[in-house]
């Protein structure tokens, strides 16, 4: 996992809406599951990969401790991983995530309308008061013998779905996705505030954040007064991500993964669709149609939509074609050789996941 270097930002867009605040997001549900048995005896170290200053990443792990944590033994983590704490239940990894990863956690907003999600976004660099900035953390179990005393890591999925957080697995659809410190209103370059996972990286969804930008490149108006302006819209999805036993938070655009939602099946021929939204260009409403079958392939497509409308269509396939029934009935057909395939890796990967049909909240499902 490394940052990109390259490219500028994108001009800043306006929020349209979120589908989670993001505080809500990384809170516990109410109805937490108690630790097992076994996990009550389990040692948890956390770990948190510094840039900076040799003496700034000495403060900063006074700094980034948790009030219940210990000190760690001395354990090498990885060269930039300095260990942190040890704590004695998931509730408190998670909670340790949170604060890390993100801050102090926003308070929920009076409404979706009135929450701006940058004022809460994971920094991929965070700063800290010890000039040392936090790029990812790591979490792992202590071996029992003390003569033997190993780290052996523990996965994003286990941690999500010990605390009953509300999230939703996905799984990257090319092998290399970008995570941004901030939900662009436009894809662009990598910037130094991005970072790039690979294909192999688990994913929890915790939101989504639509954001978007007017232009003036639109079509001439009809009274010839200039030029229509022109808006764009793209939605990224708020994330947690792991690879490498490095866990990261950021924005990643919506085209670039897959959930484990919303797909539909047909059993009986081994097939099943997903069709996701993921932004808008001027009257068109943007989908990604995602089809698993022997592997798996997607395509995007362009449906008419008045503003700030998302059509819902309903998608089937025939023969290797996917047709799309549109919301006035009727029927646009998306030709097999529209479609791009992923790499087999990346495809089998996505299989697995979607087998596992995990949605960490029931609420969600």
């Amino acid at each position: 996992m490394t940052p990109s270097r390259g490219g500028r930002p994108s001009p800043a867009g306006w929020v349209v809406a979120s589908s989670l605040a993001l505080a809500t997001s990384l809170a516990p549900t109410p109805a937490a599951a108690e630790p097992s048995p076994h996990e009550a005896t389990t040692i948890y170290l956390l770990g948190a990969a510094l840039r900076g200053p040799a003496e700034a990443r000495l403060s900063a792990r006074d700094e980034l401790a948790p009030a219940d944590g210990v000190p760690p033994p001395p354990l090498h983590l990885d060269s930039d991983v300095v260990p942190v704490a040890t704590v004695k239940s998931l509730a408190s990894v998670w909670a340790w995530i949170s604060r890390t990863l993100y801050g102090a956690p926003a308070p929920r907003p009076p409404s979706v309308e009135g929450f701006d999600p940058t004022a809460a976004a994971p920094a991929t660099a965070r700063s800290l008061r010890s000039r040392a900035r936090v790029t990812a953390v790591s979490v792992h179990t202590l071996s029992d013998d003390p003569q033997d005393l190993r780290a052996i890591p523990v996965g994003l999925d286990d941690i999500v779905r010990a605390n009953r957080t509300r999230g939703v697995l996905a799984r990257p659809l090319a092998s290399r996705v970008l995570l941004f410190a901030a939900p662009p209103a436009t894809l662009h370059a990598p910037t130094a505030r991005s970072v790039e996972i690979g294909g192999d990286a688990h994913l929890v969804v915790l939101g989504h954040i639509d954001r978007c930008e007017v232009t003036a490149d639109g079509s001439p108006r009809s009274d010839g007064s200039g030029v229509a302006p022109r808006r764009s819209c793209l939605r990224s999805l708020t994330v947690l991500a792991e690879e490498a036993g490095l866990i990261v938070a950021g924005h990643v655009p919506a085209f670039q993964i897959t959930t484990v939602r919303g797909w539909t099946c047909d059993e009986r021929r081994g097939v099943c669709l997903q069709s996701s939204y993921i932004g808008r260009e001027g009257g068109d409403a943007l989908f990604q149609i995602t089809v698993a079958d022997a592997g798996v392939r997607w395509a995007t497509i362009r449906i008419p939509a008045l503003a700030d409308a998302i059509p819902r269509p309903e998608a089937r396939q025939s023969r290797g074609d996917v047709y799309l029934t549109l919301e006035d009935g009727s029927i646009r057909r998306v030709r097999r050789s529209a479609f791009t395939a992923t790499p087999p890796a990346i495809a089998a990967a996505i299989q697995e996941m979607r087998a596992l049909d995990v949605v960490f909240d029931a609420e969600d499902k």
